[in-house]
C-alpha cells in the first residue's frame, strides 16, 4: 500500500512542477506506476500527457503491459504505435514477441518478425525472443533456424534454444 500512495505523490509532485514536458520523465512516471500502482494508472497517464510522439514512451507502456500479462493491450498499443508512424525499435519488438509468446500467437509473431527484418532491427536480444517465440508455440524447427541464423548468441539465446528441447 505504501509503494502505492508513493506513486501517487510523486505523479503529484511531478505535474505540479511542470516535470511532464520532458520525456524521459514521462517514461519514468508510466513505468513507476505500472510497477507500484496499477497498470491502468500507467495507461491514463499515457493517454493523458502528450507522450505519443515518444517512441520510449511507447516502449515504457508496451512494456508495462507486457509485465502486467495484460498481453493483448501491448499488441494492440504496438498497432496503435504503427498508426502514429513511429519506428519501433530493439526494445519495441521483444516487448511486442514477448507478448505474442505468451498469447501463443505464432501468426503475429511472424508478422512481427517480417517487421523486424523489414526494419533492421535484429540483434541478440530480438533474435532470442524470435526463439523463445518459436519455442513456446512448439515450432522447434523454426526455433533451430532462428538460432542457426543468429550472427551473435548469448547464454540467454542458449538457455532460450536449450529449453525447448528438455
Amino acid at each position: 500500500m505504501r509503494s502505492y500512495s508513493f506513486g501517487k505523490q510523486v505523479y503529484s509532485v511531478t505535474m505540479k512542477n511542470g516535470f511532464f514536458s520532458n520525456g524521459y520523465v514521462r517514461t519514468g512516471m508510466i513505468d513507476l506506476l505500472a510497477k507500484s500502482c496499477t497498470f491502468e494508472d500507467a495507461l491514463r497517464v499515457f493517454y493523458d500527457v502528450s507522450s505519443r510522439e515518444n517512441v520510449v514512451c511507447w516502449n515504457a507502456i508496451i512494456s508495462a503491459a507486457v509485465k502486467n500479462e495484460e498481453n493483448w493491450v501491448a499488441l494492440d498499443l504496438s498497432v496503435q504505435m504503427g498508426k502514429q508512424l513511429l519506428m519501433p525499435n530493439s526494445f519495441t519488438f521483444s516487448s511486442v514477441l514477448t507478448a505474442s509468446a505468451a498469447l501463443k500467437e505464432l501468426e503475429i509473431g511472424k508478422e512481427v518478425q517480417g517487421w523486424i527484418i523489414k526494419c533492421g532491427a535484429v540483434d541478440v536480444f530480438v533474435g532470442t525472443v524470435l526463439i523463445d517465440l518459436y519455442v513456446k508455440c512448439g515450432d522447434m524447427d523454426e526455433a533451430v533456424k532462428m538460432f542457426s541464423w543468429m550472427p551473435t548468441r548469448n547464454v540467454v539465446s542458449w538457455t532460450a534454444i536449450i529449453s525447448g528441447f528438455v
